[in-house]
């Protein structure tokens, strides 16, 4: 369909979710790769602090790596949600992912995030969805 309407795939990102839910890792694989192969990229999403899930995300080298807002929302505070923010940052960068936070929705947890080097982020602190598109705004840095 990119072909048909004259889209780059570069310009596209795949989402997988429910990724802790993949059974058949090696079929996920040959998908992920033949897009790849493709232009596509992709991101896996809802990624918690299970070591089977992190270990999924480095055996799948994915473009971006999301992590899940239950442990995004307040984690400025949260000693517990930090540690795993912070294993999870460096393991996106051992692997080569750009680390995406979702979910964010306080400035208190954007400026933890970003001061610890998160490079993306989504959330309701940034907009909410809306019939129109809005314009860009900036975020003060």
């Amino acid at each position: 369909m990119a072909n048909e309407l004259g889209v780059d795939p570069r310009q596209l990102v795949f989402e997988v979710v429910e990724t802790e839910k993949v059974d058949d890792v090696d079929h996920l694989r040959e998908i992920l790769a033949f897009y790849k192969k493709k232009g596509f990229q992709y991101a896996l999403d809802d990624v918690g602090e299970g070591y089977s899930t992190i270990e999924l995300l480095a055996d799948l080298k994915p473009h971006y790596m999301k992590l899940d807002m239950q442990y995004v929302q307040g984690v400025a505070e949260d000693v517990d949600k930090q540690k795993t923010a912070l294993r999870f940052l460096e393991k996106a960068l051992e692997v080569g992912s750009v680390p995406l936070a979702e979910g964010v929705e306080t400035k208190e947890d954007f400026d933890w995030l970003k001061l610890q080097g998160y490079q993306l982020f989504q959330g309701y602190y940034f907009g909410k969805p809306a019939k129109d598109p809005q314009g860009i705004a900036t975020v003060p840095a």
